[in-house]
């Protein structure tokens, strides 16, 4: 029987990536790290992440598949703590506190038991998968044999004084698998932040159902992660820094908060009426108040009484976030009412809006769920190109915000060969927003008079930017 040590099953804790997906790791003495596997496929996946304040659970359902006519003994694994690519500072004395939690394994229906192992660094130029520890298990594969492994465990939240909360899903770590993910579904549940909290969701091709972000693959190789950022207390919190020196109102930001958490309705209600008669409030807290005045009054059935007062919270939409607050929250249920009442009047009030096209989920949204377009309706322009010395920086902007990657090259010619400044596609946008900005500063010989340079990029509806090749004379 053949023998192969491998170890997968990739589910780490990072700054921002608090999930992964399956790999192969090999054996190193008393410790483990990922190997290529060629003999067993990963067919499917499936995850469903539930997101609450402070943490997160995970249950991910793997089918696997022996390809082959051998007998596959393996070592499988679930990475446990920071991957140490993301940081060279990152020491398992680090970890402290960044492991996963109530981890389980369950292989064709029944539990099984793991071993905490140490991991092991090899390449210490990269550190790519390494991570200091693993939960392992032995299973044995009989010729062309499918297996269903299922872990379940809960993650800490990677969380800011600002009140973001970070999670994701790697699933670049499924690479090593023999050939390519035959299916994957990834499920982000966010009904306890809402839909309005978010802040940031990538890669953009995903769909909205109900409060989950569910994403699917076929038949691909994992090329970019999945990061989710949400924000409920954003509003709060802006509320709070501009009128920290009035008692009056953080005491009243404090009450309502906790009348509104109880669903005392016509207590806040009452209580948001006493602050905003206040003379020295701010914008950013009126908004605060007459949004949960707004969302307590629709609650209790006052719809006109709700709705004017969300009219009145998004008009106030020009100008920075920190002077008039968070509205998306707002917008959503403002968009919501008239998606169903009166679904022009939504148009017109998401077209009015500059704001609503600078927050990505929002904007992905009202395109799907409102304005009812199942795919891509504006194609990605190229709004700035800048090219001289020591500079060159690039503005691709997409309306519609699903943007899948965009390429830039930047060359002149020398003794007729090709020199390539800049020569690189991007996939995964640390922002979802409808506008990416490219900065680069490379430096080229002063002979150097003409440039030359082309962006493509492409959306997930397959709408398509190709400048071709431009010329630029440097002067």
């Amino acid at each position: 029987m053949k023998k192969l040590y491998i170890v997968l099953l990739i589910s780490l804790v990072l700054p921002c990536f608090a999930y992964a997906d399956d790999t192969s790791l090999g054996r190193y003495g008393e410790s483990v790290r990922p190997i290529n596997n060629p003999n067993v496929r990963m067919e499917s996946e499936k995850v469903n992440v539930k997101m609450y304040e402070g943490y997160s659970t995970t249950t991910c359902t793997f089918k696997f598949v022996n390809q082959t006519k051998k007998t596959q003994s393996l070592l499988m694994g679930f990475p446990d703590g920071y991957d140490f690519s993301t940081n060279d500072d990152i020491s398992p004395e680090s970890n402290e506190g960044m492991n996963i939690a109530k981890f389980s394994t369950v292989i064709d229906g029944k539990k099984i038991g793991v071993v905490h192992k140490k991991g092991k660094i090899l390449n210490e130029e990269t550190k790519k998968l390494d991570y200091p520890y693993w939960y392992t298990w032995e299973v044995t594969f009989k010729p062309g044999e499918s297996k269903t492994v299922v872990n379940t465990y809960e993650t800490q939240n990677t969380n800011d004084s600002m009140g973001y909360h970070y999670a994701g899903y790697v699933i670049t770590t499924g690479s090593p698998w023999a050939g390519t993910i035959k299916d994957a579904q990834i499920v982000f549940d966010v009904s306890n932040f809402g839909l309005y909290s978010l802040e940031s969701a990538t890669p953009t091709n995903y769909k909205f159902y109900g409060d989950k972000l569910v994403w699917n693959f076929k038949n691909f190789e994992p090329t970019t992660n999945i990061e989710v950022v949400a924000n409920k207390e954003l509003g709060k919190i802006l509320a709070y820094s501009t009128n920290c020196n009035d008692d009056v109102v953080s005491e009243a930001i404090d009450n309502i908060d906790e009348l509104f958490s109880k669903c005392d309705y016509r207590s806040t209600i009452n209580e948001a009426d006493k602050v905003l008669a206040h003379s020295n409030i701010t914008t950013s807290a009126i908004n605060y108040f007459l949004t949960k005045k707004a969302i307590a009054n629709i609650k209790l059935g006052k719809i006109s009484d709700g709705v004017s007062n969300l009219e009145r919270v998004v008009s106030s939409s020009q100008g920075d976030i920190t002077d008039i607050g968070d509205i998306k929250p707002a917008a959503y249920y403002l968009l919501n009412y008239y998606k169903k009442h009166n679904i022009q009047k939504a148009k017109n009030i998401y077209l009015a809006n500059i704001f609503m096209k600078t927050n990505g989920v929002l904007q992905k949204w009202v395109n799907e769920q409102v304005l009812n377009r199942s795919s891509s309706f504006f194609k990605p322009q190229l709004t700035n190109c800048l090219i001289q010395k020591d500079q060159e920086y690039f503005t691709i902007h997409d309306q519609d915000d699903d943007l899948r990657f965009a390429k830039v090259s930047v060359w002149y010619t020398e003794n007729g060969k090709t020199k390539y400044l800049i020569n690189e596609t991007r996939d995964n946008f640390t922002q979802s927003h409808y506008e990416i900005g490219l900065n680069y500063g490379y430096t080229f010989p002063s002979n150097v008079k003409t440039l030359y340079y082309k962006v493509y990029a492409k959306d997930y509806s397959n709408n398509i930017l190709d400048t071709g090749v431009k010329k630029v004379i440097i002067k």
